[in-house]
C-alpha cells in the first residue's frame, strides 16, 4: 500500500537493534554459543577461557567465578568488581604484547568484539552448567602478565538476578 498525505503516523521506527541484545543475561550451554554468531562449535577451539576463531575477528571470554576443586595453578581471578566492572585473568602464558593477550589490549585495532559469558559454578548436577552472556565489554586496563589481569567495562549492566548470583 502507497502512503498517501492523509495517512496519520502512529508508529517511527527508534532504533534498530543489535541481534544480541536478545540474547542478553540469557543462559547457554557452551555447546550453544558458537551459533548465536553463526559459527561452528569445536570443541578444540571452544574449551578455553579466551576463543578466537580463525576468520572471525570477535572474540569470546569464558569466565566460572567459582573456582572450588581447580588446580591451584587454574584458580584464575575472575570476577565481577560492580555490576558494569569484570576483572578477567588470562591462562598462566598470557602477556599483553603477543598472541591472545595483545589480542585483547588492541581488539579494537583489528574491529573486533570482546562477549563475555560467566557461570559461576563449573557444575550443577555434576553436568556441565551454563553460561550467561554478560554483552560486549571494553578493554580498561591490564597488570602483569603470565597471567595478565585485565580490567574490562561491560556495555551493558548486569540485570538484578545475575547481581545476585555474581556480586553477592
Amino acid at each position: 500500500m502507497m502512503a498517501t498525505e492523509d495517512m496519520a503516523t502512529f508508529a517511527r521506527l527508534k532504533d534498530v537493534i543489535d541481534p544480541m541484545d536478545l540474547y542478553l543475561h540469557q543462559s547457554f550451554m557452551r555447546e550453544e554459543v558458537p551459533a548465536l554468531f553463526g559459527l561452528e562449535f569445536n570443541t578444540g577451539s571452544w574449551q578455553s577461557g579466551h576463543v578466537c576463531v580463525k576468520d572471525h575477528n570477535d572474540q569470546y571470554l569464558f569466565a566460572t567465578l567459582n573456582k572450588r576443586g581447580r588446580n591451584a595453578e587454574h584458580r584464575y581471578h575472575d570476577y565481577f568488581e560492580d555490576a558494569k566492572t569484570f576483572h578477567w585473568q588470562s591462562q598462566n602464558s598470557g602477556v599483553p604484547t603477543s598472541g591472545k593477550g595483545k589480542r585483547v589490549v588492541e581488539y579494537q585495532k583489528n574491529g573486533s568484539k570482546l562477549h563475555l559469558f560467566v557461570r559461576k559454578d563449573r557444575l550443577i548436577a555434576k553436568k556441565g552448567a551454563p553460561f550467561y552472556y554478560c554483552g560486549t565489554v571494553n578493554y580498561v586496563s591490564h597488570e602483569g602478565e603470565k597471567p595478565m589481569s585485565v580490567i574490562t567495562g561491560l556495555d551493558y549492566e548486569l540485570s538484578e538476578y545475575l547481581k545476585t548470583e555474581f556480586i553477592g
